[in-house]
């Protein structure tokens, strides 16, 4: 399969679907489930929200400047149970994005910040019960 560019709205970020990455390829790499899912995490993340409402400048974004995302319902996302969105910020400011399923803290680049955690316990994506688990590298 080809990588895949989504067409976004005007002003949003772009973003790059890698072949590597999605659900019909055969490699070691993290897989995600669909490419809806796919989509819709990069544009929860990018809009900081599950309804993708314009907000302004409320993407999820950890403290180096990373996206990340889960589901509403907090169901898998990833091939091999993964339950979050990580897309890394781009190294060109208006290059585009990519992502991957993940479990948080898995490696120390993919950490999850407490001002994020934070957010979402605030925002209600999250429980305050769910920080441990997460913490834990646990499913919430």
């Amino acid at each position: 399969m080809p990588d895949i560019k989504y067409k976004r709205p005007e002003g949003k970020k772009k973003y790059l679907s890698i072949a590597k990455h999605q659900s019909k390829t055969k490699n070691k790499y993290a897989k995600w489930i669909s490419m809806n899912v796919e989509r819709d995490l990069f544009d929860y993340a990018d809009y900081g929200n599950f309804q993708k409402k314009d907000y302004g400048n409320l993407e999820w974004k950890c403290d180096v400047g990373n996206l990340w995302s889960l589901q509403a319902d907090r169901s898998t996302v990833g091939q091999d149970g993964e339950q979050f969105g990580f897309f890394e910020k781009p190294v060109n400011q208006n290059g585009e994005w990519h992502g991957f399923p993940i479990i948080p803290f898995s490696k120390s680049r993919y950490k999850l910040s407490n001002s994020l955690i934070i957010r979402w316990v605030k925002d209600g994506v999250i429980n305050q019960d769910d920080v441990p688990a997460i913490l834990n590298k646990k499913r919430i």
